[in-house]
């Protein structure tokens, strides 16, 4: 998910990665630094605020993201067979709103996005 967002959104603040996903700040962090040692990402200080990081694909991220979103598709296709739109409309609503619960107990707080339905 992090891959996806960053080549969806290059110069993404990783403060904003960091708003909207339901993990502690210190795994996003150190999710960002394996990205970037295996060469999918780099970040370059934000010129605006030079505490912040702003997140690039690389080329290597960028060549891959087909195959990822193509994966994603397939696996939730599957998933989610044989079930009526109102069953995958409820099943995604329960989904967000467990995330919602387990990051409200684990005091973790995020910003919606794209991928709240």
């Amino acid at each position: 998910m992090f891959l996806i967002k960053i080549c969806k959104n290059p110069g993404l603040l990783q403060d904003s990665l960091i708003d909207t996903i339901y993990l502690h700040p210190s795994n996003i962090v150190r999710m960002v630094a394996a990205l970037e040692n295996k060469g999918f990402l780099t970040r370059k200080p934000c010129e605006k605020d030079k505490r912040t990081w702003q997140l690039f694909p690389t080329d290597k991220a960028v060549a891959l993201i087909a195959d990822v979103d193509a994966a994603c598709a397939q696996t939730e296709a599957v998933l989610l067979q044989n079930f009526s739109e109102d069953e995958k409309v409820a099943f995604k609503k329960s989904l967000i709103h467990m995330g919602k619960n387990i990051a409200s107990a684990m005091n973790v707080y995020r910003e919606e996005d794209e991928f709240d339905g």
